[in-house]
């Protein structure tokens, strides 16, 4: 399963499994293609993820996510998303999401020196 970031959410995507809000209430169910209108309602709807269809562990960021524990991946992202929003336009989000991939590499760079 692929879980990407609401900012790298894009229409035309589709869900891989229900997309739930905070309570568990099913805000979405699974399958649905994703669009504009969902992308805007994401953000008043406390949304900051997504299993996506066709998104391996490896997408964006290559085999160094896979090397780090899901907490601190959710950190860089939580950490990203304070910095960039949706409505940053087509650049920023680039680099929002070269930026991600930055820090998930160095992360895993450090962990392999620790060992």
């Amino acid at each position: 399963m692929g879980v990407l970031s609401l900012s790298e959410l894009q229409p035309g995507m589709v869900l891989e499994q229900p997309l739930l809000n905070d309570k568990g209430v099913m805000l979405l169910p699974g399958g649905t293609r994703l669009t504009e209108k969902h992308l805007a309602l994401f953000k008043q709807w406390g949304v900051r993820r997504a299993a996506i269809e066709g998104v391996g562990r490896e997408t964006p960021a290559g085999d160094a996510a896979a090397q780090l524990n899901p907490e601190l991946l959710a950190a860089i992202d939580e950490a990203l998303e304070a910095k960039f929003t949706p409505d940053d336009g087509e650049i920023m989000t680039e680099v929002r999401r070269i930026v991600r991939k930055m820090a998930i590499e160095e992360a895993a760079r450090r962990k392999r020196d620790e060992l």
